[in-house]
């Protein structure tokens, strides 16, 4: 999986390539210093992490993983 990030005022957006069912939205924290994300598909947020990150790739890591499990469970 790889995480195409938006360029510009869209950075902040993310699509999974290989996957059209599930979106992504990265944010900073208030002091700007960690990362946190929700996941969305067409119509509403699916999910919303309420850890924070240090580094971009902990971040996509955890959005790897989260959309992993979803999938396995769900068996979408």
């Amino acid at each position: 999986m790889l995480i195409k990030w938006g360029k510009g005022s869209a950075f902040m957006f993310g699509r999974i390539e290989g996957d059209d069912s599930h979106r992504v939205e990265r944010n900073r924290t208030a002091d700007g210093k960690r990362w946190k994300f929700m996941v969305s598909d067409s119509i509403t947020y699916r999910y919303v992490d309420d850890r924070e990150f240090h580094t971009k790739e902990e971040l996509e890591s955890a959005v790897y993983e989260w959309i992993k499990n979803r999938k396995t469970n769900e068996n979408i």
